[in-house]
């Protein structure tokens, strides 16, 4: 979508971080790495909470200091690659004054690089999950971006490559469109904006 998915290397090294090495090892902690995501990306929990939560069931020791730092730094690198075709569709919508927002669901560590990417300054405003306390699909991360942006939900084209996500937008209201690619998008939006 706007960034591409995390990089098969950069995974492996993520998990071997934990201690996670082999294939038995690394599905296990990526079961246990987005068993525990929403609770982290809410804000509910800090790094180390998490980070512990998944060493506990991958059954490794709990990391701690330097060790959690280096989690944290993969982690959210592992989030950093654009989509630069997606990004060109929403310069082209910011260049016809079309109001760009971003609602993620990312932690507090990766919202505050996110919110220093250069390549996310088209979007304004932006909101984490961390900050707003609510995931997607919570109709409330829903109805804040409709409320940053000024406007009523039914105002709002809904843009998710998942669709729980889309289907949680659609139920406040909003106009959903699911992403598949970025020449889709542009073809779709073309046809549902002003």
């Amino acid at each position: 979508m706007i960034s591409h998915p995390q990089p098969e290397d950069e995974r492996r090294k993520l998990a071997a971080a934990l201690g996670a090495e082999g294939e038995a090892a690394e599905a296990a902690f990526w079961e246990e790495y987005w068993r525990h995501r929403a609770e982290y990306d809410a804000g509910v929990i800090t790094s180390e909470g998490y980070w512990a939560q998944v060493a506990g069931h991958v059954g490794v020791p709990a990391p701690t200091g330097v060790e959690i730092e280096r989690l944290v730094a993969l982690d959210v690198g592992s989030w950093l690659h654009p989509n630069e075709e997606t990004l060109r569709v929403v310069r082209e919508l910011v260049a016809a004054d079309v109001a760009v927002a971003l609602l993620s669901n990312a932690p507090h560590v990766l919202a505050d690089v996110l919110d220093q990417i250069e390549w996310l300054s088209p979007f304004d405003p932006r909101l984490f999950s961390a900050r707003l306390g609510v995931n997607k699909p919570d109709p409330e991360a829903y109805r804040a971006a409709a409320a940053s942006l000024g406007v009523p939900p039914d105002h709002v084209v809904f843009v998710d490559d998942r669709p729980e996500n889309v289907a949680g937008a659609e139920a406040t209201g909003m106009r959903g469109l699911r992403f598949t690619e970025p020449a889709q998008l542009r073809e779709a939006l073309a046809g549902l904006l002003p």
